[in-house]
């Protein structure tokens, strides 16, 4: 169903448009070109220009969308049936380089992401045009920085398609936005296939008997041991400002999506990591003068306490209901990151 839409020329010369919904886009159709679809808050960059060529009468204007012109266009809102979520848009050639946050990645070979988005908001991906065996599925976002979605190596068929099962589309309100696992991604979301063929960067350091060595045919995929299966490993740079969760299901392949080595630096979410490890970070904790014994072994990365007095052990955080543990009850405490600081006392 078309609607109307309301649009206005600015001084610049510029149209703006405005669709009555936010579950409604703007479709542009013109004289032998297919209609051009922009989601709702998406910029269409549609102008009057006079082109200053030859191949031009002098004072004429025409009107461009993008780098198009187009001729005739006429304008109308439709509203998305299906998948209420905006379109997720394919990356054109370049845009890597126009982004500040994605600057770095400008050298890197891009290859068109093909999405199809079922009624129920179900994604999948076609990877098949990537001319290498080592890539991302890269979601570009402004400003914040990109979501290295998947990553691919050798052993991936790129023939088969790929589904995108940590993109959720919920409502917010009035709107639908998409989320990654429970964080919602941006409005406007472009996608692409990213070359992960840059090699150079040092081999990761390791502690605690945990060993990382790449996997063959890969600069960036890790296969990960460790001493015995109740490691919990994470990792971090040297400052400790990230820390990416492991699994404690070892020896795996690791493959860390969203870690990449860019001009020989490792690079995790955007950011550039300094002398990256594999670790179990564990931290001291707060506790009351009522605990009678507290050893953290950081080998296995596992906390041993008892209170005095045959007292109740009471475990509490501001992110989770506290936890209690009866005298001679066991208690399990590994170690792992916490958004907020815990504590422990004894009632």
């Amino acid at each position: 169903m078309y609607r109307q839409v309301f649009g206005y020329l600015g001084l610049s010369m510029e149209l703006r448009y405005t669709c009555r919904g936010y579950d409604q886009d703007l479709v542009i159709f013109s004289m032998k070109r297919d209609p051009r679809i922009f989601s709702s808050g998406e910029t269409s960059n549609i102008r009057c220009v006079s082109p200053s060529s030859s191949n031009y009468p002098d004072g004429d204007h025409y009107w461009w969308i993008g780098d198009v012109m187009v001729t005739m266009p006429m304008f109308a809102c439709y509203r998305r049936e299906g998948c209420k979520c905006p379109r997720i848009h394919d990356a054109s050639p370049g845009r890597l380089g126009v982004l500040d946050n994605t600057k770095y990645l400008n050298h890197r070979e891009q290859f068109s992401a093909k999405l199809t988005i079922s009624d129920a908001c179900e994604v999948s991906g076609d990877i098949s045009k990537s001319t290498v065996d080592n890539f991302f599925l890269l979601l570009i976002r402004y400003p914040q920085n990109p979501i290295f979605f998947s990553r691919f190596s050798p052993a991936h068929n790129k023939n088969e398609p790929v589904e995108l099962t940590d993109l959720n589309c919920v409502q917010e309100g009035d709107k639908y936005v998409w989320n990654h696992g429970h964080v919602k991604i941006a409005d406007f979301i472009e996608m692409t296939l990213l070359s992960d063929e840059e090699c150079g960067c040092d081999d990761l350091y390791t502690i605690n008997g945990i060993e990382a060595t790449r996997v063959e045919g890969s600069c960036n995929v890790f296969r990960v041991t460790a001493p015995d299966s109740s490691f919990f490993i994470m990792m971090s740079d040297d400052t400790g400002s990230e820390y990416i969760p492991m699994t404690n299901s070892l020896p795996w392949d690791v493959s860390i999506a969203q870690m990449t080595c860019v001009n020989k630096s490792w690079y995790y979410s955007g950011h550039q990591m300094t002398a990256p490890d594999y670790k179990c970070p564990c931290e001291e904790i707060l506790y009351s003068q009522d605990i009678a014994s507290y050893t953290l072994d950081k080998d296995t990365c596992r906390l041993n306490l008892s209170c005095a007095n045959e007292k109740t052990l009471r475990i509490t955080s501001t992110n989770n209901d506290p936890m209690t543990f009866s005298p001679g009850s066991p208690i399990d405490i590994q170690c792992a990151k916490q958004p907020a600081t815990a504590g422990v006392n004894c009632n």
